[in-house]
């Protein structure tokens, strides 16, 4: 290959592959009750009024306007998100708006992760309208927030707690871009048990990073002194608190710890002669002195409400079978025993996470027997509340097998509607290897998560086990247009169009689903192989009558797709509009793929890049590129990173290769040899644009090692 090719080939440009509406739907912020989103979650905590001052926090209050992120990792126990709530106070007399989010493990999904990010954003800027709790799509979601904080008169301070649990890339990848694109004085402060996967140097380089680590959070032997003296109460001997100090090591859950056991204590050296401020010894000290002390009643109480994330009034007295779980919650609370107060107004209750971790496998250990039944009444108590989201995972956890998956298959289309792909892989995870085995429903539900959250060849693999004979009328439609979207997919265009079109008159046009998807489908195929005008009637039947409820869906994909055809043609001026028109129905609409209005958001960056509207375009790709990350499609992928590196490059040249090992990266992970060349030849582009012929020809060999390019002449 020539450089000249090379640089057409890098040029080209890009379409996107089919895609399914088992992932189309409207991701509603608290309108629907199974997408509901707790209030604690998006409020900072209250800060106790004995809560003492860090020296540490305080040292470094100066320096928050020239952060743009600030880092606190320590372990359970250190006082992080207590350091955080006095930034908090720090950044409000700056003027700096506050937006909270408590991390959970639901959070790596991503539209979970982008309706609460939105709530914390509007509690930030409550002028800011939200958007349309009935439109309210992940690619809607994330352009919102940073419309938000771009729009917002002061700058805004973004915090994350538990920031540990985050293991979905996709998720990381929107809060590493969204704080690398954050305006002047605003900031995103992170709080973590481990060192968070952000590719902290840069920002550590560049001096716009604040680390905190266990060791600056340990109380100094000043603070230990006034903590206990002042905010405690104690009255110790200078040498009974340097004893104190040295077998905790100034870690501040131990020091709270004794200082509980020490009030009312006569034998208080004998006390402090035998206290270790260990992991090990804290929970030991918890069994055996604070959680012994209490009545047998609220022992147990304690010990069930353990398996619950969310401490509420109705759901403790479903789990635990009695009616005054309110009243124990409140004497709890007011004895500063385990809970803390979350949402005062709708008296929500947490537990720190320490204590959480305790309690529950003191339950394990104490009462084996009954966490199962404990999980069942949990799964009821949801269920009543018609909350199925956390019903099923009571459910799974209670192993009641045959009724998690009547629950699974009962909101299966609903939670694929709101794009709930990875909620739902995750679901089927948890359930015996045997039940799916056994179910070719589940393993078709299986291959369509998989298919949108891991890998569309693990997919294939999925549906090749399948016997159709064994399926629904319904299902084999189904899995008749999945194995050519699959194919599209994984870049094996020439055989996914040609089983498209083998389905075409097989599925029944009554199955508007399956039609929908296979029009679909075939209009990517049919552009990426040249064949335009046919792509155009399979856009017609996607989004006409024949499609049946996708209506909405098909008219974004006709616009995109149209889109693309102008563009690919150089009509710039009309491509530009129809992506335009394609976005905003999408935004207008309460149906269609949540996926839709990013392919279209990224083919409308690449139009403004053709048209040189750069600051536009890079917004776009910052807001919508993360939301591909995952799975692709291979075009869309290329086009958000080969296009947002070359806005890059003559600015921020290492963010731009970056960008390119990014999109290389993520080929190799999916096993897309074409994204990986794409990646090579746009770096070969740079070289020689910088004079480097000798690495440009290197890139170019590896590219073409890579990937058999096929005939330009006959694609696109």
């Amino acid at each position: 290959m020539s450089l000249k090719q090379a640089n057409h080939a890098s040029d080209k440009k890009q379409s996107t592959p089919a895609k399914s509406t088992l992932a189309p739907g409207s991701n509603k912020l608290e309108s629907n009750s199974h997408s509901r989103i707790a209030k604690a979650k998006t409020i900072p905590p209250r800060r106790a009024a004995n809560n003492l001052a860090r020296q540490c926090i305080s040292n470094y209050e100066q320096d928050l306007d020239a952060s743009r992120l600030v880092v606190i990792q320590a372990p359970a126990g250190f006082g992080k998100t207590t350091a955080m709530m006095q930034l908090v106070e720090a950044d409000r007399r700056m003027g700096n708006a506050i937006a909270w989010l408590t991390l959970d493990d639901s959070d790596n999904d991503v539209s979970r992760f982008l309706r609460g990010f939105t709530l914390a954003m509007a509690n930030a800027n409550p002028d800011t309208p939200l958007p349309g709790t009935s439109t309210s799509r992940n690619a809607e979601l994330a352009n919102w927030i940073i419309d938000s904080i771009e729009s917002a008169e002061n700058p805004t301070s973004i915090y994350f707690d538990n920031f540990e649990v985050l293991q979905n890339p996709v998720v990381i990848g929107l809060i590493l871009r969204g704080t690398n694109s954050l305006p002047p004085g605003s900031r995103s402060i992170i709080g973590s048990r481990r060192s968070p996967d952000l590719g902290l140097a840069k920002l550590r380089a560049k001096g716009q990073l604040i680390e905190f680590n266990a060791n600056d959070l340990r109380f100094s032997q000043e603070e230990a002194a006034a903590y206990l003296s002042t905010q405690r109460g104690l009255n110790l001997s200078p040498q009974q608190l340097s004893h104190l100090y040295s077998s905790t090591e100034g870690w501040a859950v131990a020091l709270w710890l004794a200082s509980m056991a020490l009030q009312g204590r006569s034998n208080t050296d004998e006390f402090i002669n035998s206290f270790s401020g260990s992991n090990a010894a804290v929970a030991s000290y918890l069994a055996e002195d604070v959680l012994s002390a209490l009545p047998s009643d609220v022992q147990k109480f304690l010990l069930q409400i353990s398996i619950l994330n969310e401490i509420k009034e109705d759901l403790c007295n479903a789990v635990c079978q009695r009616e005054d779980s309110l009243a124990l919650l409140q004497q709890l609370y007011e004895q500063n025993l385990f809970v803390t107060l979350a949402d005062e107004q709708n008296q929500v209750y947490s537990f720190h996470a320490l204590f959480h971790d305790f309690l529950s496998n003191q339950l394990h250990k104490d009462y084996p027997q009954e966490v199962l039944a404990l999980h069942a009444r949990a799964t009821d108590a949801y269920l009543a509340s018609e909350r199925p989201i956390p019903a099923i995972r009571h459910c799974l956890k209670s192993e009641q097998y045959p009724k998690s998956i009547d629950l699974i298959r009962s909101n299966a289309r609903r939670f694929f509607n709101d794009g709930r792909l990875r909620l739902m892989a995750g679901f089927l995870e948890h359930l015996p290897t045997s039940e799916i085995e056994n179910s070719p429903d589940l393993k078709l539900i299986k291959a369509w998560s998989v298919a949108f959250t891991r890998s569309p060849r693990e997919a294939l693999n999925i549906i090749g086990e399948l016997n159709p004979n064994a399926l629904t009328d319904d299902d084999t439609a189904n899995l008749m247009v999945l194995r050519p979207m699959l194919l599209g997919m994984m870049d094996n265009i020439d055989e996914g169009h040609q089983l498209g079109l083998d389905a075409l008159p097989i599925v029944n046009k009554d199955n508007h689903f399956a039609r929908a998807m296979l029009s679909q489908a075939l209009t990517q195929t049919s552009i990426i192989m040249g064949e335009h005008d046919a792509a155009r009637g399979y856009v017609d039947q996607a989004r006409g009558s024949e499609s049946g409820g996708a209506g909405t869906f098909g008219a974004v994909l006709a616009e995109s797709a149209e889109g693309l055809l102008d563009l690919m043609k150089g009509h710039l001026k009309q491509a530009t509009q129809r992506m335009r028109h394609a976005m905003d129905t999408f935004a207008a609409s309460r149906k269609g793929d949540r996926r839709g209005i990013t392919l279209a958001a990224i083919q409308l960056g690449e139009a403004l890049y053709e048209a040189d509207e750069l600051d536009e375009a890079r917004k776009l790709f910052d807001a919508y590129a993360p939301l591909v990350q995952d799975i692709g499609p291979a075009d869309a992928l290329i086009s958000a990173h080969v296009f947002h590196a070359k806005i890059l490059f003559e600015t921020d040249t290492d963010r731009a290769l970056e960008l390119l090992t990014e999109l290389e990266n993520r080929g190799h992970a999916l096993q897309l040899p074409r994204v990986v060349a794409s990646a090579r030849l746009q770096r070969a582009n740079f070289w020689l644009n910088n004079g480097d012929v000798d690495g440009a020809d290197e890139q170019l060999r590896l590219a073409e090692q890579g990937f058999n390019w096929p005939d330009l002449n006959t694609r696109w």
